[in-house]
């Protein structure tokens, strides 16, 4: 069920970066990002068929990132608000 939901992100990612939209809609960095991580999704897939690992690293590597990424956003929302109302709190 993974590698199904892994080849449909994939399909999608790479579908949106090729979509004909204006530069204004979606940048080149954008397609760029999103051409990334249909490589790096199929990267994963064939290193994890490569060198298997137990299940338990990797449901610890998920909270870890899903942890991680909250703290990236709310650090980069605190800036926005910060450069929006031109002041600095740190």
């Amino acid at each position: 069920m993974a590698r199904t939901i892994a080849i449909g992100i994939a399909i999608g990612f790479t579908a949106l970066a090729l979509l004909p939209l204006g530069m204004d809609k979606l940048s080149l960095t954008g397609r760029l990002w999103m051409l990334g991580n249909t490589i790096f999704l199929a990267g994963g897939y064939f290193a994890g068929k490569a060198f298997p690992i137990p299940e338990k690293r990797i449901v610890m590597s998920w909270i870890g990132a899903f942890v991680f990424t909250i703290v990236i956003l709310m650090s980069y929302a605190s800036r926005k608000l910060e450069d929006h109302l031109g002041v600095r709190t740190r």
